[in-house]
């Protein structure tokens, strides 16, 4: 499977033709904004909260993180962890220089203003937009973790930064993509992605390469970046067969919707409230079965989806069934 862009690509560039210049700076500056937008100031924060590249922690509270000054990719917390991983980062930076170089060229062609400013905020727009899809986020690693044996690199490709974006996932095993030539359009990722497996440091059950193709004109199409597996108790391995990458995901963010409501645990009982008459509105909803109404025997309360609190008969909510996904669950 190669790295360039697919026929699904060539098609939305083909739909392109026909806009203007100006309508395609439009598109690019509605999908990454300016440096003087609060957007982009969001975009930064949310950038500025990604891991040290040495040490994978967060910077001391009042710190930034630092960028090596050759690459402008690898983050540090602390000019200590920049050093002891300059070892190591050696073998890729240059490499990652010349990536830079590539896209403030496609920057510098395609739109007016400075460049390296506007390469800068697209890429902290892009990973920002990846942080804070934790759906996605779970997804990629859910097949990160599962196919770790293959030295995957998880490929995601968007036509949008947009929050319901419409997001293809491709899980590309090292003996697919290490087979592009050095003519590919996207060799530098390849030689990028060697090294990164060829650091002494890298875990495999700890960290996965993303590669996120953002096709729109005018943009640079491509960024690696390695992330560290989020979760820190490992998925059980029954579950890597038992569900699907977007079943995972799917449970991973009704969690993360229970932790709006600190009394819903795991092992709740889970009910989906169904043949109401007099609120047709609320059959379909998921909740928490909370126990027996304290005011009538036969009535049950429900603890829906939000925190609102409904009283029903036992006819009116089916069990939902919620998957084990951790090893701890099956202890």
């Amino acid at each position: 499977m190669s790295l360039d862009a697919s026929s699904d690509e060539e098609g939305f560039a083909e739909k392109m033709k026909g806009l203007t210049v100006e309508e395609m700076q439009s598109m690019v500056q509605s999908l990454y904004g300016d440096a003087s937008t609060s957007d982009t100031s969001s975009a930064a924060a949310a950038f500025q909260i990604q891991k040290c590249h040495k040490c994978y922690d967060t910077p001391a509270a009042g710190d930034k993180m630092r960028a090596c000054g050759g690459c402008l990719h690898a983050r540090y917390c602390s000019a200590v962890c920049q050093r002891e991983d300059w070892s190591e980062h050696r073998r890729v930076c240059k490499s990652l220089a010349d990536v830079t170089k590539t896209s403030v060229a496609q920057f510098e062609s395609s739109a007016t203003g400075s460049a390296k400013r506007k390469l800068k905020n697209s890429s902290e727009a892009t990973y920002a937009w990846y942080d804070a899809a934790k759906g996605l986020q779970a997804k990629v690693e859910f097949l990160a973790w599962k196919h770790r044996g293959k030295s995957p690199l998880m490929k995601l490709r968007t036509e949008s930064l947009a929050a319901d974006a419409v997001v293809d996932v491709q899980m590309i095993p090292r003996v697919e993509w290490d087979q592009d030539d050095s003519k590919s359009a996207h060799a530098d990722v390849v030689t990028n992605a060697r090294a990164y497996y060829a650091k002494s440091d890298f875990r495999t059950d700890e960290q996965y390469l993303v590669f996120i193709a953002v096709i729109v004109p005018g943009a640079p199409k491509m960024g690696l970046c390695m992330r560290s597996i989020f979760h820190s108790e490992k998925v059980h391995s029954s579950v890597l067969t038992s569900l699907s990458a977007d079943d995972f995901a799917a449970e991973f963010e009704r969690r993360q919707k229970d932790l709006d409501v600190p009394v819903v645990r795991f092992r709740d009982v889970h009910v989906r409230i169904t043949g109401l008459r007099g609120a047709v509105h609320l059959n379909g909803r998921v909740g928490v079965l909370k126990g027996q109404d304290p005011n009538c025997s036969e009535r049950f309360n429900v603890r829906l989806e939000g925190g609102r609190m409904i009283s029903v008969v036992s006819h009116n909510y089916e069990l939902v069934p919620r998957p084990k996904l951790y090893e701890y669950e099956f202890e």
